[in-house]
C-alpha cells in the first residue's frame, strides 16, 4: 500500500473501525513515514474538535417526506389521511351543533327581552284613526289601484 492509501484509512482508523491487522500496518506505517502521521494528527484533531450529536427519535413523518422527494412528488396533506366518511361525519357534526347553537341563542334574545309590550303598542297603533281615518281598512294602499 502507499502514503494515499493510508492516508484514506485514517478516518477510519480515528473512529475504531480498522479490521486488527490493518491497525497493526497502519501504525507501523505511521512511525515510519511523517507525512502520514502528521496527517492523521491533522484528521484526528478536527475530527476531535466536531461535536457529533445522536439523534434519539427520527423526526415524524421524516421517511414519507424523503420517499416523497426522491420520487419527486408531494407528499399528502394529514387531512388526506382520514378517510372520506369519517371526514363526512365530522363535518355535519360541527353543522349540527352550529345550528342548535345558533338557534339556541336566538331564542334565548327573544327570551331575555320582553317584546310584548311593543307588540301590544303596535297593535293599538293600527287600530286608532288617525285624523279620521281608518289605517286598517286597506283604502290606504298604494300599490293596488282598487
Amino acid at each position: 500500500m502507499n502514503c494515499s492509501d493510508y492516508q484514506k484509512m485514517s478516518v477510519s482508523e480515528v473512529f475504531s473501525e480498522l479490521s486488527p491487522t490493518l491497525h497493526v500496518d497502519y501504525l507501523q506505517h505511521l512511525s515510519q513515514c511523517s507525512s502520514c502521521a502528521q496527517h492523521h494528527a491533522f484528521i484526528k484533531a478536527q475530527l476531535k474538535s466536531i461535536q457529533f450529536e445522536k439523534i434519539s427519535e427520527p423526526t415524524p413523518y421524516f421517511f414519507e417526506a424523503l420517499k416523497a422527494r426522491i420520487e419527486n412528488t408531494k407528499a399528502q396533506p394529514w387531512i388526506n389521511t382520514i378517510p372520506m366518511y369519517a371526514r363526512i361525519a365530522a363535518f355535519s357534526i360541527i353543522i349540527g351543533v352550529a345550528g342548535y347553537g345558533g338557534s339556541t341563542l336566538g331564542n334565548y334574545g327573544a327570551s331575555v327581552y320582553n317584546f310584548s309590550k311593543y307588540q301590544t303598542a303596535i297593535n293599538q297603533a293600527e287600530n286608532e284613526s288617525v285624523a279620521g281615518l281608518e289605517l286598517n281598512d286597506g283604502s290606504f294602499d298604494i300599490l293596488n289601484e282598487n
